[in-house]
């Protein structure tokens, strides 16, 4: 149908694969074969901070807009755009985000995905795709999660060098992807996909670079001598292809 005039679904959007060709690999709908080219946008409700979904806490008021959003989808379904990009945060006071108040002992807060939801239901039955960025690359600012990592200090190395910090990364995202499919399965064929890392990066002027000798055993179990250069970097390297590893077989597994 001209996009003008197009339908709103009812039933759970057809699930995308990946074909392989001559060319390349490129997306397909599963169930047609047909290709499915990605176009749309970042939807970001700018409040001095990636605040899409944030419900009340004790520290912030709520910010979703679920009217905002629907107006939003709409254009984009007019238009025919099918994606949407969004950011799943938790770091601050000021935007509490999926972590909600700090001494929560939950994995996430419930409100704020429970605004997730409502925002899947919307692009659903505009036939719009999300893709959820976990944006911080880091764990939400809860008790839960930084009390597992504070013995360290908590910096991005930890989370990627270390069995805690892997562990809790993966529980983190997790989390967030089975929130959706035990409460509404057939919102799942609407996530695009799940974008694990934002902006990665490792700090060299941090633990446990910040050693220049002994012996220093990552996630992956193997140990690294950090008085040689040449260690140092295999550090950062395997232990960021651990990392991923483990990352991609957890969401995967949900």
């Amino acid at each position: 149908a001209p996009v003008a005039t197009a339908r709103l679904h009812s039933d759970p959007l057809e699930r995308i694969g990946v074909r392989a060709g001559d060319d390349g690999a490129q997306f397909v709908l599963k169930n047609s074969a047909d290709p499915f080219f990605v176009k749309g946008f970042n939807y970001v409700r700018l409040r001095g901070d990636h605040a899409t979904f944030d419900a009340d806490t004790k520290s912030s008021k709520a910010h979703y807009d679920p009217d905002r959003a629907e107006a939003m989808f709409s254009a984009l379904r007019q238009a025919g755009y099918n994606t949407v990009r969004v950011f799943v945060i938790g770091r601050s006071k000021t935007n509490p985000g999926i972590a909600g108040d700090f001494d929560t002992t939950k994995a996430l807060h419930e409100p704020y995905m429970e605004n997730v939801l409502d925002f899947l239901r919307r692009a659903t039955r505009h036939g719009i795709r999300v893709f959820p960025t976990f944006g911080d690359g880091g764990l939400p600012l809860s008790a839960y999660y930084r009390n597992r990592v504070r013995a360290k200090g908590h910096n991005k190395n930890v989370l990627v060098l270390t069995k805690e910090g892997v562990a809790a990364r993966a529980e983190h995202i997790t989390s967030f992807l089975s929130y959706i499919k035990e409460k509404e399965p057939a919102l799942l064929p609407t996530l695009l996909g799940l974008k694990c890392q934002n902006e990665a990066y490792l700090r060299a002027d941090q633990w446990p670079f910040t050693g220049k000798n002994g012996k220093f055993i990552a996630a992956n179990g193997k140990s690294y001598d950090l008085s040689k250069t040449d260690e140092r970097q295999a550090l950062m390297d395997e232990g960021y292809r651990h990392y991923h590893e483990r990352i991609v077989a957890a969401v995967k597994a949900v």
